[in-house]
């Protein structure tokens, strides 16, 4: 999965395999990445567990943007033992299954796919995983961007994103 050296683990030499942490969320409060994060939640205290979790904090966001995030993921894989990479997701918008428009009101994190896309390019140890809801008006050209653009996997969580995978709409 390695994109340097065809998935042979970096520290070992491919003795152990490449071990590639596959379920990473990535936040940003909008500071130079078109990220969102509804007040409700900005407000929470869950708000600071997930600061803490990213060993960064508001501050810290607001001087350096929303791409220190990923920074600060990244220097904790270097420092890994046992993790040599990770795919940071993306995770779209809510958009309402009739009117295909987006519902900012209903959306608690939003994190666009060209965030993640773009800030992992200098970042090898990192993947970028997609999401593209399918209530989305442009969901097929969504899905081909995020294809081009070498995704390695599209994730949507329907609670948050109020999909519902039995709606034959979307099928």
């Amino acid at each position: 999965m390695n994109r340097e050296n065809g998935g042979a683990c970096p520290r070992t030499g491919g003795s152990r395999g490449y071990v590639l942490d596959m379920h990473v969320h990535v936040a940003g409060i909008g500071v130079g990445s078109g990220c969102r994060i509804s007040p409700k939640l900005l407000n929470n205290w869950r708000y600071a567990l997930y600061l803490r979790a990213f060993s960064t904090s508001r501050e810290e966001i607001a001087r350096h943007g929303d791409a220190i995030v990923i920074r600060r993921i990244d220097e904790s894989l270097a420092a890994s033992r046992l993790v040599d990479g990770a795919v940071l997701l993306a995770l779209d918008q809510v958009y309402d299954p009739v009117s295909r428009r987006p519902n900012h009101e209903r959306t608690e994190v939003f994190i666009p796919n060209e965030f993640v896309r773009d800030e992992i390019a200098s970042h090898p140890r990192l993947h970028y995983g997609a999401s593209v809801n399918p209530y989305r008006p442009d969901w097929r050209e969504a899905l081909q961007a995020a294809h081009d653009d070498r995704a390695v996997l599209i994730k949507w969580l329907p609670a948050i994103q109020h999909i519902d995978p039995s709606d034959p709409a979307i099928i």
